[in-house]
Parts: C-alpha cells; sequence; structure tokens
C-alpha cells in the first residue's frame, strides 16, 4: 500500500500504473468508509456519555466521518495524480483523527483507536519515516482542539465504550492485515506469471 510518487503512473490514465494506483485508492475508500462510521458511532458514545454534544458536535461528527471519505475518494479518482492527492488525504485524515481525540478529552480507550488507525496508515503507506511526524500532527491537531473548546481532559469511558473500542482496534487491524494480504498474494502471482 505504498503511495510514493511515481511521475509515469499518472500520466496516462489508461497505463498500468494509473489502473493499480486507482486499485489501491478504491482498497483504502473501502477500508476508510467502514473503519470512519465505526469511528463515529465510538465518538458518538462517547460524547454522549461526556454530555457534550449540540448541532456543532453532531453536525461535525456527521461530516467528517460519513461525507468526508466519499467527498475525498470522488477527489482521489478525478484527480491527475490519484497516488498523489491519496496521500494527502492520509495526512487529512492523520489530522482529523486527532482533531476528534481532543474533542473526546483524549478519552482513553476511543484515542487510543484513532491514534493506532492514524500511525497503521501512516506506517503502512509511507513507511516507518512517518511515524514520528503522523504522531506529532495527531497530538498537535489533538490538543490544539481540546484547547479551543476547552473539552476537559478525562482518560475514563464507560464500560460500552471500551468494549466497541477494542471491538473496532481489533477490527481494523484484521481488516488492514487482510487487505495487505491480498496485496501481497496478488504481487507473488504477478511475479510467478
Amino acid at each position: 500500500m505504498n503511495l510514493t510518487k511515481n511521475p509515469d503512473a499518472e500520466k496516462d490514465h489508461s497505463g498500468a500504473a494509473y489502473v493499480r494506483s486507482t486499485r489501491l485508492i478504491r482498497a483504502i475508500y473501502l477500508s476508510r468508509v467502514a473503519a470512519f462510521a465505526y469511528c463515529a458511532i465510538i465518538v458518538g458514545f462517547t460524547a454522549y456519555e461526556r454530555g457534550r454534544g449540540g448541532l456543532f458536535l453532531w453536525l461535525g461528527l456527521v461530516l467528517s466521518f460519513f461525507v468526508y471519505p466519499h467527498v475525498i475518494f470522488w477527489r482521489a479518482m478525478r484527480a491527475a495524480e490519484p497516488g498523489s492527492a491519496e496521500a494527502q488525504h492520509i495526512v487529512f485524515d492523520i489530522a482529523l483523527l486527532g482533531f476528534w481525540a481532543g474533542q473526546i478529552g483524549f478519552a482513553l480507550w476511543p484515542s487510543f483507536g484513532l491514534l493506532s488507525g492514524a500511525l497503521m496508515n501512516a506506517a503502512t503507506n509511507f513507511g516507518a519515516a512517518m511515524l514520528m511526524p503522523a504522531l506529532a500532527l495527531f497530538f498537535l491537531t489533538a490538543g490544539v482542539v481540546n484547547t479551543i473548546f476547552a473539552v476537559p481532559f478525562q482518560l475514563e469511558t464507560g464500560f460500552s465504550v471500551m468494549v466497541l473500542s477494542i471491538i473496532g482496534c481489533l477490527g481494523y487491524t484484521s481488516l488492514i492485515g487482510v487487505i495487505m494480504h491480498a496485496q501481497t498474494a496478488r504481487v507473488v502471482r504477478a511475479r510467478e506469471d
């Protein structure tokens, strides 16, 4: 799942490199839609559990987790360089997940899930060199949002949020593992042919 720029890959939209790039974008899109919908449930439960809400929070939750994945998929598929556009989206994802960690006061289990997903995506798509910048971006965004909105720092969560977060973390790591396995198998088959 490497999105490093290949100058020849995206000049010709009928070429094999372009097809590989858009295939990868479709795989990321499907996992993003599923993961973001699940994140919305966990973040929503956490906000509800804490008595947080209001139109801004719920509208932001819907836009962030249900609309955003479709908008950026549309953007990537129509971009002159789809792989580069998707690389930008992964950076946006990291900041967005940090935003929501800050909005829920760094609730331990949901924030752990948001952070681990962000770091997994950074490492999977950019390699180890992106781990520290991703970590910094996540916490910078979370800290700024937490400060601006004066959200109380509150690590503890209820049992239901904890269980949903654990299921989400296990489910997401499994999903990424299945996607990586399928891609590796495709590469092995291509080399054998």
